[in-house]
């Protein structure tokens, strides 16, 4: 058994919580990486994208908010043209963030 914080790492890529740990609500972080078009995104790899989208003329909504069963998600990009959602993964290497994804 691994302690990670307060998330105890299980075995087969699978974590929980400590009995009686805060969790903080996370939230996630402002946009603070800015494109050549002075659009605000999250990360270098968005912003790779937004450029790849942008010198394509591939129309894009940044972040939309989106519900499914329910639920409120909000992907990296929407392309209308082509009614696809795309999500960047980059932290694949860390177990938290794999096993959210």
């Amino acid at each position: 058994m691994y302690m990670f914080g307060n998330k105890r790492y299980t075995g087969q890529g699978k974590y929980t919580f400590l009995k009686g740990a805060k969790l903080s609500r996370g939230g996630r972080s402002k946009p603070a990486v800015e494109t050549e078009s002075g659009l605000l995104v999250r990360s270098k790899y968005e912003r790779e994208c937004v450029k790849f989208f942008e010198d394509n003329n591939v129309e894009f909504q940044y972040e939309p908010l989106i519900l499914l069963s329910g639920r409120q998600y909000r992907p990296d990009f929407f392309l209308p043209k082509y009614n696809l959602f795309i999500e960047l993964c980059g932290y694949n290497h860390m177990p938290f963030y794999r096993d959210r994804i």
